[in-house]
């Protein structure tokens, strides 16, 4: 069973996700080596789950 996935709700970016038991982890698969973006507790809401990711990729093109 595969659990990487993409997540179109939270990001439009290239990022995948993997859940470890309550965690997301956000990662960019494409970087050598690997980046993980964010580690979100699961139960967090959706908009702020985006709302954190959109502030690190803000923060990355700085």
């Amino acid at each position: 069973m595969c659990d990487r996935h993409l997540r179109p709700d939270l990001t439009a970016g290239p990022l995948r996700f993997k859940r470890m038991r309550e965690y997301l982890i956000a990662y960019a698969p494409d970087e050598n080596p690997l980046v993980v973006i964010a580690v979100i507790h699961g139960r967090r809401n959706p908009r702020v789950m985006a709302g954190i990711l959109r502030s690190r990729s803000e923060e990355e093109n700085r």
